[in-house]
C-alpha cells in the first residue's frame, strides 16, 4: 500500500481516539480526522476500527456553513477471522472509494440540495 501524502498534525488525545488536525483546518472551517479502535475482549469477539473525517464547507458565496461534510468508515472484524478474508475485504473497498462510480455518487449527493 502506498504511504499517505498528506501530513496530519496529531492532536493530543487519551483512551482508544487519536484526533488530527488535516490540512486547512481553522476553528470556523474544522479539517479534523478522528481514529478510534475498540479490541477484542472476552465478552466480545469483534474487533473495530473506526475513521471519521469531519470538514468544514462553504456555499458558493464563500459563507460558511453550520453543516459540515463528513466521511465516516467501520472496519468491523470477527477475533478470529484469517488475514486473507479481512485484507480482501480491504482492498475491494479501496477499489470501490477509489473507483470514478463512488466520486460521482459523493458529487451527485452533494448536488442534490
Amino acid at each position: 500500500m502506498a504511504a499517505m501524502t498528506t501530513v496530519l498534525t496529531r492532536i493530543p488525545t487519551t483512551g482508544s481516539s487519536t484526533m488530527y488536525y488535516a490540512p486547512g483546518h481553522t476553528i470556523l472551517k474544522p479539517n479534523l480526522v478522528q481514529q478510534s479502535r475498540r479490541m477484542p475482549n472476552a465478552r466480545q469477539s469483534i474487533a473495530t476500527d473506526a475513521v471519521s473525517m469531519l470538514f468544514g464547507a462553504a456555499d458558493a458565496n464563500s459563507d460558511i456553513l453550520d453543516e459540515r461534510v463528513r466521511i465516516a468508515v467501520n472496519v468491523v472484524r470477527p477475533k478470529k477471522a484469517i488475514t486473507a478474508d479481512v485484507n480482501a475485504a480491504r482492498d475491494l473497498f479501496t477499489e470501490f472509494v477509489a473507483s470514478d462510480e463512488f466520486a460521482a455518487m459523493v458529487l451527485s449527493q452533494a448536488e442534490i440540495a
